[in-house]
């Protein structure tokens, strides 16, 4: 007679979180003895170089070139600026 199932205790997670059926990872800050506000401007000040360094070192790994690198890099902004004028010519708009 052959087996089924295998069962067994592990220590894990007590719960697995999804949202509308994908699963969802939580992160969790201790601001004891601040201020929210003050945390998310220092989060803002801090997050956005170092991301710009995280793309910038994933792009140099991939292309192993620092000019094509930076010309990727340097095509951002002309990309942003055209999606907001495709998003104002097709009339989408916000409410909020």
């Amino acid at each position: 007679m052959r087996k089924l199932v295998d069962i067994r205790t592990v220590n894990g997670p007590p719960v697995i979180r999804n949202e509308n059926g994908s699963l969802a990872g939580w992160a969790y800050v201790d601001m004891t003895g601040r201020d929210i506000g003050g945390y998310a401007e220092e989060a803002k000040k801090l997050v956005l170089p170092l991301t710009l360094l995280l793309i910038f070192i994933l792009l140099y790994v991939n292309f192993r070139s620092i000019p094509e690198t930076f010309i990727i890099l340097l095509s951002i902004p002309f990309a942003m600026t055209g999606s907001i004028w495709l998003l104002w010519l097709l009339d989408y708009y916000s409410e909020y």
